[in-house]
């Protein structure tokens, strides 16, 4: 995720279902949200907020840094201690 927020890379599968299921507001899968599959909607969630964080923070220009959520500078401070960024 960090690669495809920064590089353009291919995203990872979870991503494109997450992108997918929000351009069109649906779920990924037929039925309602208990007949989902926790696993994949965790991992769709887990993706795009990595990847909405890292994109949003590479647009940061100066000052604006400080508008990063309390829970944006967790996640990066996450993935730089985890040398993914």
């Amino acid at each position: 995720m960090v690669e495809a927020a920064e590089k353009g890379t291919n995203p990872t599968p979870e991503l494109r279902i997450s992108w997918l299921s929000e351009k069109y507001g649906a779920l990924p899968r037929a039925g309602g949200i208990l007949d989902q599959d926790w696993q994949l909607l965790n991992k769709m969630n887990v993706h795009s907020n990595i990847y909405n964080t890292v994109a949003r923070l590479r647009g940061m220009k100066g000052t604006e840094i400080h508008k990063l959520t309390d829970a944006e500078r967790r996640l990066i401070k996450y993935l730089r201690d985890e040398r993914l960024l």
